[in-house]
């Protein structure tokens, strides 16, 4: 059987950082320093779906459905970006 390889795109250093806030708990942080990377890089579907995450874990369900489907635009094979659009839905 062949061994199936994970493919993980390459974070920026302002990618992790953005993460460790939000994992952390600071949203606000981890939402400059989203804006910081859409600043230079607005097709970064990642800094989109994690402004979706944050907007979601503040009960701003309606932005983080734009936000998260702007991801999905950018990066249609990136099924986790599906799985959090679902949340988004239900909550």
């Amino acid at each position: 059987m062949p061994k199936k390889i994970k493919i993980k795109a390459k974070k920026t250093p302002n990618q992790d950082a953005a993460f460790q806030y939000y994992q952390s708990g600071n949203l606000q942080q981890a939402e400059a320093v989203c804006r910081q990377i859409l600043d230079n890089k607005p097709d970064n579907s990642d800094a989109w779906h994690l402004l979706g995450m944050i907007a979601l874990r503040g009960g701003r369900n309606d932005i983080a459905i734009q936000h998260i489907s702007k991801a999905i635009q950018m990066n249609p094979n990136n099924h986790s970006f599906y799985h959090d659009l679902g949340l988004s839905l239900m909550i």
